[in-house]
């Protein structure tokens, strides 16, 4: 059997400035030891191969079908860049991420010349695998794309630095939704924890586990691409992204001054601003109400969701684990910690 390369990316949560971000304001940004692992190999059959263990979807295409593919996702993005359609994502599929991903990587080989001459993807097998709950604000898409991408990279042959490789995977970020901030795909591919905006690392935190939990409210019923959009429509020239700015700094200033009270309130503004722009599900509120009034703050971490129960990841910072409240609320408590490295080698076996 042909020797595989594989890869791995980590998820991320972000701390404060979800939203803002995307209008040019500062995020505080962990990634998580949670992971995306990406395997490529080559088998006997044509045509690539994608086996997406997590999506619960295997797929098949020919050479051609991988090119007419990303095409027509990169006309349909342009297309919806100029308002032609709204309703909807840009990909008619969300796993169609992945395949897009691939071919992403061939073609930036094909175009540099840096790898083979046609970046051969006839008789491939891609697998995936996550740990990263999927929809809920842990970054598993960009964890995914982040994998796959530089494991395309090591099959190709293709020499391509860390920026090339962060530009990519922002390119692939579109196809989700036309706006990305970066933030996801760079912490993914990095590690550590970080301040970031507009395209740039403003500043490192320490990566050591901050006193955080975080607790799975439920997939979104809504994907990050509508909530952005929608958030973008009603608020994207408000000054409400200055109130964003302010609460973003003073939890970094609470967490470079081990200032357990600032953080708390910090984190409970931010999760008022949240909910004065419409992503906080009404019972994801009530828990994290309820946290609050056990002395504890919370926040939903990621996009969030316009409707639906459901609002991906809540953190919270508290003294212990609320694991009774997970437990009457139907919400899983999930441990996790900082983790210091980005995409790197794994271990990963396609099995």
């Amino acid at each position: 059997m042909a020797k595989p390369f594989s890869m791995q990316a980590p998820g991320k949560i972000i701390i404060s400035g979800e939203h803002a971000v995307v209008h040019g304001t500062p995020a505080l940004v962990t990634a998580v030891n949670r992971y995306a692992r990406v395997e490529m190999t080559r088998k006997r059959s044509v045509g690539v191969d994608f086996n997406l263990r997590d999506f619960d979807q295997r797929t098949a295409f020919a050479a051609n079908e991988l090119s007419d593919l990303y095409d027509r996702s990169i006309a349909r993005r342009e297309a919806f860049s100029r308002d032609e359609f709204q309703l909807g994502d840009i990909l008619v599929h969300p796993f169609e991420l992945i395949p897009l991903a691939c071919e992403t990587m061939r073609r930036d080989a094909v175009s540099t010349g840096s790898g083979p001459a046609n970046a051969d993807v006839d008789g491939v097998l891609v697998t995936v695998d996550t740990d990263i709950p999927i929809g809920c604000g842990m970054g598993a898409s960009s964890a995914v794309i982040v994998g796959v991408l530089a494991t395309a990279a090591k099959f190709f042959q293709h020499r391509v630095s860390d920026h090339r490789l962060y530009e990519l995977a922002v390119h692939c970020e579109r196809f989700q939704h036309l706006r990305p901030s970066g933030a996801d795909p760079y912490t993914c591919l990095h590690g550590g924890c970080l301040r970031f905006c507009q395209g740039n690392v403003e500043k490192s935190l320490p990566t050591e586990p901050l006193p955080m939990y975080l607790v799975n409210s439920g997939t979104r019923a809504a994907t990050t691409g509508e909530c952005v959009r929608q958030v973008g429509h009603r608020f994207g020239d408000t000054d409400i992204w200055d109130e964003f700015t302010a609460v973003t700094d003073a939890i970094d200033a609470a967490i470079d001054g081990n200032d357990t009270a600032a953080l708390y309130d910090g984190v409970r503004r931010n999760d008022e601003l949240l909910r004065r722009i419409g992503v906080v599900p009404e019972r994801v509120g009530r828990f994290i109400d309820e946290v609050s009034a056990a002395g504890g703050a919370a926040k939903i971490t990621g996009a969030g969701s316009i409707r639906g129960d459901g609002g991906g990841m809540v953190l919270i910072f508290a003294e212990s684990a609320p694991a009774d409240l997970c437990a009457a609320y139907g919400y899983e408590l999930l441990d996790v910690e900082g983790e210091a490295r980005g995409v790197h080698d794994t271990d990963f076996s396609a099995g």
